[in-house]
């Protein structure tokens, strides 16, 4: 994929943020990269026919972009991550919802109940943390802790490499990588660095003393993790 111009798609959002006929433009200059989303997901629901269609995937495109645009207020441009990678559960979700497949929830409630695989089991998930926030007080007091220790982006690049693991993701280092321009190593460094951070914030901040039972905060024992167990993410 040829590099993004990152100042022309600031740009953009904003300017979808504001007029929602800026999709169109927006389609034109990164159709491609929604495209290769948009099949994706096809592949993942096994609507080959579909992906197979160009009528189809143009179709999704423009839906695509449209989910896009609704959030684009939200999107952060120092944030690291692609608007389509950013918004790709939404995206996900509303191919889902348009073609008729089940959808999987990521209930984060369960957080404080066990390890983070018993809360997302079955794979692929439309979550919106920030809503979940609102409605489970474990879900915002883990979001406040991260978004405490770290700059916004290493907070969604953890977030999003947790989300992938427990999703059963093979390679979370590399899918998250993709998604926000790094390489596995640096995301799996970003993981680790976070972890060690929230372990010693949980351990020493009463506020948060509820999230010490959270079994992803913990790098290891006595806060470390070997260079085996990193290599394996």
């Amino acid at each position: 994929m040829p590099d993004i111009d990152r100042e022309h798609l600031a740009r953009s959002m904003a300017a979808m943020a504001c007029d929602r006929a800026m999709i169109f433009p927006f389609i034109e200059r990164y159709g491609d990269a929604l495209e290769r989303v948009v099949r994706r997901i096809l592949f993942e629901f096994g609507r080959r026919d579909l992906a197979g269609d160009p009528d189809e995937v143009s179709g999704f495109v423009l839906d695509a972009a449209y989910v896009i645009s609704q959030r684009a207020p939200g999107w952060d441009p120092a944030g690291g991550a692609l608007p389509w990678y950013w918004a790709f559960r939404a995206i996900r979700h509303d191919i889902g919802v348009t073609i008729g497949n089940a959808r999987v929830d990521l209930d984060l409630e369960e957080v404080d109940l066990g390890p983070p695989a018993a809360a997302c089991s079955g794979g692929g998930a439309d979550c919106d943390l920030d809503e979940l926030a609102r409605r489970y007080p474990h879900v915002r007091l883990l979001l406040e802790a991260v978004r405490e220790v770290t700059s916004p982006r290493n907070a969604a690049v953890h977030l999003e490499y947790r989300f992938q693991r427990c999703c059963g993701d093979p390679s979370p280092a590399h899918t998250v990588g993709a998604m926000f321009d790094l390489s596995p190593e640096n995301v799996r460094q970003i993981d680790y660095r976070v972890r060690r951070q929230l372990s010693e914030l949980v351990s020493t901040d009463g506020r948060f003393a509820d999230l010490r039972t959270v079994e992803w905060i913990d790098p290891g024992p006595q806060g470390r993790t070997t260079e085996m167990e990193m290599s394996m993410a």
